[in-house]
């Protein structure tokens, strides 16, 4: 060992004896691979009895009429949707009967296997207990606090007197170091290869290598087991195309297993080799145990479980090289998550029928640390050598991920009985991939800054550093790898809409240019995925996870870093957003006529245009941002931006818009407190959107950064150096703002909790309990939103009778009778005058159903109602005491209500169960 690698070995021996490695991501992906396909073969089996298959074709044909038409809205097809699945319900519980009994067999299979391996280890080998006595026992003693061994192994010898190996096995939490007799011999005829030989060993008893080791033996058996025997089975009884189309899915499986399988035992292998390499120092005798053997080929390599002699010396000289991915290490999580998202999606949607959406929000969030997990250990393995830069390999790694993952998908067991029955694997929608790229990318971009960040604050991080960042990341991004999952399904990642033609509102604005309607109709121009994450509720408080994850394991270390940066940037584009938001109020207060201000369109318009500026706000506020550690202040940085402007949006910006009489309103008093799920959906609209947007404009402030100063190599500390503060003041910056930290933590969590109704009743979209249509009394629950009302009243006897037309009201009829009312103004024209009758605020009242009409009782005192004339503000005021009856149908999720004088035409917004 020449003089550089000896210097190598001793640097990085702290960092590669507590080094994560793949092992743990291989086995946690070998074994969802297994589950997921023993679970889908129990599906299959389900379909191999002849009454499974009629009942299903019964149930089928039972519940043909209840499916999607394809005229129907998307609300409604939903609806459609889970009214299907009610009906196939009892069907599909016994499929899922069927899969969870596979999975439970294979468990079984596997514990007892685990088990019985100890027992049957020690009566083949015949081993004895070791006499332990005198300088072999301090030795061994001394070995195993080298290595960190809490608790002390059962030593056992060896039977075999011509060799000098070694051996470590176990069970739960008893360990075992078999020690041949030659090797004892060793002891005192050669000291560094007894050492050598058993630290090595001990190396393996440290962490969760026994375990992961025979688990997955354990495994891999039991999967054979309980896979191919009934499979071969079925194929000779019933001898049918359909028995081959599943072997041959199965053989290919079975293929990927044993590779991940055998992957696990060459990873720890060479941990093991790393760890006693760098314990042992320079020097160390275990290079020249390892023999040479015949030269493999590259398939026979990829089979073998046992690296190469080559790649073994290659780690022992430089134990840095296990801080290092491999290049398989991306692509092969990539493809087992894959396979594993494919087969538990099918296995959750037919477990959970009732919930179509939610079961593959469900699949995305099980499944999302197959993309964090990966990306993050191998970010800070990089930046245990090298916490200066970013490597090229990182991004790359997320790109094989990503294809990989998507290539997974297609060879899933489901995928590949398509292909086989010639029914065809889909094709990736190119926006899914682009979608699926741009996030992974994301994740390994902050996995590396995170990283970075821990790196600098230890000189060697505590052990459950690495688990709270990886956690952390994980949780953050489950919801969008979640989302990404339900809209994938569907092919609608890229779906771009306009609000108003969503909700089916026409946006006018009387009195002004053309171009201010299309304006307004374009700031309301949404990415519906992207706005379906307004309805996680947890969203704010897990996107807090990529700065306070790190700020709290950093607070044990040095205070590298610097949240002032990050709360002075946000706390300066709020200011700056309000300051443009007032500029806009006033202009548009003196520079459009009234008629303009008080029409509908302009007041969404509006409302449009604040949210968009915050979201913009937000991306300049991470172009601004600096530092090595930006990935981590960015999202600090953006998040007090975004909360702050949503705050001067509902309460500022309103109230100066009333003290103003922007919007042609009745005297009232200036302040007024939102309501609570509309202020609600507008913050989460502002902070997720504003969340994407930052990370383009991080990612624009970078280029332009490098581009206008290139680092000058001189200026960067040395790789092997801990990562300074990114400002001298960063040591008081973790105390002196720790109340600023928690009071937007507590926001997050106060803003969760209150999106908690609105996300219910999206994600649980259906009223509907059974097969039958809901109407009448119980399809009234809920809140509707009026497309269109007519009203025909006689204000004056000179002018006689109106008619008044309006939309975009609010009414909401929950089950404890209880009915909720926000009147939007309703406009006429008489005699050339623009008149308008608007309420002071919502009504509440009671109501009961009786047939097809709805009557009213107890309206609640202290709502009045307004007429105005041109610019004369209340020419008529009243206050609202009763309404008439309604005569109303209701079936699915239209509904209209007609009286004397009037008809309305409502949509259903949101259900309440």
């Amino acid at each position: 060992m020449g003089v550089a690698s000896r210097e190598r070995v001793a640097r990085t021996a702290p960092a590669a004896a507590g080094t994560p490695t793949g092992l743990v991501a291989l086995f946690l992906l070998l074994v969802t691979t297994v589950v997921a396909t023993i679970g889908v073969l129990g599906l299959l089996a389900w379909f191999a009895v002849d009454e499974h298959r009629r009942a299903l074709g019964d149930a089928s044909r039972r519940c043909a009429d209840l499916e999607p038409d394809p005229s129907q809205s998307l609300i409604e097809a939903n609806d459609a949707f889970h009214r299907v699945l009610d009906c196939l319900a009892p069907v599909h519980r016994q499929q899922a009967g069927w899969a969870l009994a596979a999975i439970a067999v294979l468990v079984a299979v596997t514990a007892a296997l685990y088990c019985a391996y100890p027992g049957w280890l020690l009566r083949r080998r015949r081993l004895v207990p070791l006499r332990e006595g005198g300088e072999l026992a301090e030795h061994l003693a001394e070995l195993r606090d080298l290595v960190g061994l809490r608790a002390r192994p059962v030593y056992l010898l060896g039977s075999r007197s011509g060799t000098t190996d070694a051996l470590t096995f176990g069970a739960l939490r008893r360990r075992y170091v078999v020690l041949d007799a030659g090797l004892l011999r060793s002891f005192t005829t050669d000291r560094g290869r007894f050492r050598a030989v058993v630290l090595h060993e001990l190396a393996h008893a440290r962490g969760q290598d026994v375990h992961i080791t025979y688990l997955t033996k354990s495994i891999w058996s039991a999967f054979v087991a309980v896979a191919w025997a009934p499979a071969l089975v079925g194929l000779l009884v019933a001898g049918s195309w359909w028995g081959l189309v599943v072997v041959a899915a199965l053989l290919v499986l079975t293929a990927l297993v044993l590779c991940t399988r055998n992957a696990i035992l060459r990873e720890r292998e060479l941990h093991a080799d790393g760890v006693a390499a760098a314990l042992d120092g320079p020097g160390t005798a275990l290079a020249g145990l390892i023999t040479d053997e015949r030269p493999r080929g590259s398939w026979r390599a990829l089979a073998g479980h046992h690296p190469s002699p080559a790649h073994r010396r290659r780690v022992v000289d430089d134990p840095a090289l296990l801080l290092r991915p491999r290049w398989w290490e991306a692509p092969v999580a990539g493809l087992t998550t894959g396979v594993v998202a494919a087969n538990l999606g099918f296995v959750v949607a037919i477990s959970l029928p009732t919930l179509p959406g939610s079961g593959r929000l469900l699949t995305g969030l099980l499944t999302s640390p197959g993309l964090v997990v990966p990306l993050a250990v191998a970010a800070w393995r990089v930046a245990a050598v090298a916490p200066a830069r970013l490597p090229v390999s990182l991004p790359v790694s997320a790109l094989a991920w990503t294809g990989a993952f998507l290539l997974g998908q297609q060879v899933a067991l489901l995928g590949l009985i398509r292909v086989g029955v010639r029914v065809g694997a889909p094709v990736p929608d190119p926006a899914s991939a682009l979608v699926l790229a741009a996030t992974a990318l994301v994740v390994a971009v902050w996995a590396a800054g995170a990283s970075r960040v821990v790196a600098g604050a230890f000189d060697r991080p505590p052990r459950w550093a690495l688990p709270a960042v990886v956690a952390g990341g994980a949780v953050a991004f489950a919801p969008w790898f979640g989302s990404w999952s339900v809209w994938s399904s569907i092919e609608r990642v890229g779906w771009w809409a306009f609000a108003d033609e969503l909700a089916r509102y026409e946006l006018d604005v009387p009195g002004t240019s053309s171009w201010i309607a299309a304006a307004a109709h374009w700031l309301g121009l949404l990415h519906v995925p992207l706005h379906s994450m307004v309805f996680f509720p947890a969203v704010v408080p897990v996107l807090a996870l990529l700065w306070l994850v790190p700020a709290l394991v950093t607070s044990a270390g040095r205070p590298v870093l610097d949240v002032r940066r990050a709360l002075r940037a946000g706390a300066a584009g709020a200011a700056a957003f309000t300051v443009a938001a007032v500029v806009l109020v006033v202009a548009a207060r003196f520079a459009l006529p009234a008629e303009a201000r008080g029409s509908d369109g302009f007041r969404v318009g509006f409302h449009y245009a604040l949210v968009d500026l915050a979201v913009l706000v937000q991306g300049a506020v991470a172009f601004s941002v600096r530092g090595r550690h930006r990935p981590v202040l960015v999202p600090l940085a953006a998040l007090v931006s975004g909360l702050v402007s949503a705050v001067v949006l509902l309460l500022g910006v309103e109230t100066l818009g009333r003290a103003l009489d922007l919007w042609q309103r009745a005297p009232q008093s200036p302040f007024r407190w939102p309501d609570l799920a509309f202020a609600v959906e507008t913050t989460q609209q502002v902070v997720v959107t504003g969340a994407v947007v930052a990370v383009v404009g991080a990612l624009l402030g970078a280029l332009a950064r490098r581009r206008a100063v290139p680092p000058s190599p001189a200026a960067l500390p040395a790789p092997d150096s801990p990562a300074a503060p990114d400002s001298p003041a960063a040591p008081d910056s973790p105390r002196r703002y720790t109340a600023a930290l928690a009071v937007v933590t507590a926001a997050t969590v106060v803003l969760a909790a209150a999106a908690m109704p609105a996300a219910r009743h999206f994600w649980l979209t259906s009223a509907t309990t059974g097969v039958e249509p809901v109407t009448g009394a119980r399809c009234l629950l809920g809140t509707w939103v009026e497309r269109s009302r007519t009203t025909t009243l006689t204000l004056s006897a000179e002018v006689g009778p109106m008619e008044f037309s309006g939309a975009g009201s609010v009414q909401a009829f929950d089950d404890d009778g209880t009915v909720v009312v926000q009147f939007q103004p309703i406009r006429a024209t008489g005699n050339g005058h623009l008149v308008v009758l608007e309420h002071s605020g919502a009504v509440t009242a009671r109501y009961r159903v009786d047939g097809d009409r709805i009557t009213y009782s107890d309206v609640s005192p202290g709502i009045t109602w307004s007429v105005s004339v041109d610019e004369h503000r209340d020419v008529m005021t009243g206050e609202v005491r009763e309404f008439s009856p309604d005569e109303f149908t209701c079936e699915g999720n239209a509904m209209t209500q007609t009286g004397r004088d009037y008809s309305i035409a409502l949509t259903r917004a949101a259900h309440h169960r």
